[in-house]
């Protein structure tokens, strides 16, 4: 099913500057300005770490708490002094058309707030953009005062935003327990909400014939979006939810 190889890299301090076609997405934008970190709401940095309480963590964490704290203290010291923001790659076939298809995803923060905004673009048109704020993650129910949603750092949240939250292209395979009916009425579901009127066997006859890539993003908790490209709507709709 999957015609090209799915490369994600990471790349700092690096900045396209791409049109944005706001009557291409049904989703939120960032409102800032998305090329300049010292423009609209960028207006301080964020509040230091504080190392020394995550470093004391470690000494009883567990493996998750490990990871996290490990990989925040790196994202710290890459970052501290400047503004936290990267981006991130991914590249391959979504909508089954056989041409590549690239998902950029910057993970920022303002003064306020950590975003994690996506565009697909093909040929420098934007075809979908989602601008994930203030992402979570379940790490442990031990330590709350650092990790908790109320309590956590900012730093933290960039963490989540770099490890976890970031978009993913994936195949159906990726998930063998979603049968093809389930999903059939998932995404029948969001056609009839949508005002699309489609006969069930006839999308059983899509999904059975999709080439493209499922998408996932908008978690890591509470739970993240499955969806699938439909194109005669030009839009994703539900492959699965809980």
């Amino acid at each position: 099913m999957l015609r090209y190889a799915i490369l994600a890299f990471l790349i700092s301090s690096a900045f396209l500057r791409l049109p944005v076609d706001e009557h291409q997405s049904g989703f939120s934008k960032f409102e800032g300005s998305l090329n300049n970190p010292t423009q609209g709401a960028f207006l301080q940095q964020p509040a230091p770490l504080d190392t020394n309480a995550f470093i004391e963590c470690a000494k009883s964490a567990t493996e998750r708490e490990q990871f996290y704290i490990s990989n925040l203290l790196r994202l710290y010291r890459q970052y501290a002094g400047s503004w936290p923001d990267t981006l991130v790659y991914e590249i391959g076939d979504i909508d089954g058309d056989g041409k590549i298809d690239t998902l950029r995803t910057r993970i920022f923060m303002d003064s306020e707030d950590v975003h994690v905004f996506t565009q697909w673009y093909s040929h420098g048109e934007v075809i979908w953009q989602y601008d994930h704020v203030n992402p979570y993650a379940w790490i442990s129910n031990n330590h709350s005062e650092l990790f908790a949603w109320d309590q956590r750092s900012p730093w933290v949240v960039f963490a989540v935003g770099v490890l976890e939250a970031k978009p993913k292209l994936v195949t159906s395979d990726t998930y063998p327990s979603i049968d093809i009916e389930t999903a059939a009425n998932r995404g029948l579901f969001d056609l009839n909400r949508l005002g699309y009127s489609i006969a069930e066997e006839d999308y059983l006859s899509y999904l059975k014939q999709y080439t493209g890539l499922l998408i996932e993003y908008g978690g890591p908790d509470p739970h993240p979006k499955l969806e699938i490209w439909f194109e005669p709507l030009k839009r994703f709709i539900t492959y699965y939810s809980p």
